[in-house]
This record gives structure tokens, sequence and C-alpha cells, in this order.
């Protein structure tokens, strides 16, 4: 995979398969990239044509802060202060509020690798029941990995808790139980 040094988008990416005994290779270039090219907003402009409904969906709202503290202010839930690993630097602090379910959410990234901090009281975003069983805070949860991601889900109180990301087990473990059920 080769990938640009400052936005992190893959340029290039080689894979290959075996099917059937025979061993495929698969490359995917992009060349001639321009980022920030600087579009003019007319461009993103849209007139429905005429007789058209405009229908905008009302399902959930999300608001982004550029600090935790922002999101504490305005946030109708507790906020979670996880401890991260060496190296993460906060990238967002969001709230979600949907016709049905509140969530906060925090991102933090060390080079390409996001890690991410999700408390919801939508209970069926994630399964607890299956994976791994793991225990964060005196409650039982659940550790899941699939390739290179991974998660450790927990309940309390009728709040969702999530940890996920690209990094170990024990990392998850740490981050999920230095915020327990906060």
């Amino acid at each position: 995979v080769w990938m640009d040094a400052e936005y992190f988008i893959t340029l290039k990416a080689t894979q290959r398969a075996r099917f059937d005994g025979n061993l495929s290779t698969y490359t995917f270039e992009m060349t001639e990239v321009t980022f920030e090219p600087g579009l003019d907003a007319y461009r993103f402009e849209f007139e429905p044509p005429a007789g058209a409904a405009l229908n905008r969906s009302e399902s959930f709202d999300t608001h982004t802060y550029d600090t935790r503290d922002r999101l504490v202010t305005a946030a109708e839930m507790a906020v979670p202060d996880p401890a991260v690993p060496d190296g993460y630097e906060m990238i967002s602090a969001s709230r979600i509020a949907g016709l049905d379910f509140t969530a906060v959410e925090l991102a933090y990234r060390e080079c390409t690798a996001t890690l991410v901090v999700t408390k919801t009281t939508e209970l069926s975003a994630v399964s607890v029941s299956e994976g791994e069983r793991v225990t964060v805070d005196e409650e039982t949860g659940v550790y899941r990995s699939v390739g290179t991601e991974a998660l450790v889900a927990w309940r309390c109180e009728g709040t969702l808790y999530v940890v996920s990301g690209p990094v170990q087990r024990s990392t998850l473990l740490d981050v999920a139980r230095s915020m327990g059920c906060a």
C-alpha cells in the first residue's frame, strides 16, 4: 500500500488472491491526483426540477467540536474521558442526536490509526452477545476483531459503550477500563 504522506489517502495498493489454485494479482493506482483543488461553490449547488418534492431527513443531527471540553458543555449525557495510548491525539468530539437515541463520540489518531470511543443510548448499535467475553467495570462485554479492526463493547445502565480501532486487544481493554461506565 502506497499512501499520500499528508492526506493519508491510498494512492496505490496491490492485492494477491488465490482462486482454484491460480494466483492473481490486482493493482489499484491513482495518478494525477489533486488535493484541495479549489472547486467553485456553484459545482455543489442543486436546483431541484420544477414540481419535485424535496424531502429532508430528520433522523439524526450531528455536531462536531474541536475539544472534549466543548462537547461536555453541549452534550446531554456525561462524556467519557478515556486514557488513550501515548501518541494519540484527539481529532474530533461529536454529539449525535437521533429521533430516539443520543450519542457522543471521541476520535483519536496516531499516524493513520484512528481509535474511536462511542457512548450511546442506541443499545442495538453493536451486539454485546457475540464475541469473546470480557469484563469492564464489573460489566460483561465482548471483544471482536475482523481483519485489522477490533472493538470492545459493553452496556451500563441503559447505555452502550464501544471502543474500536486497529489496535491490540489489550489496548482496547485498557482504554475501555480507564473510563468504565462514565
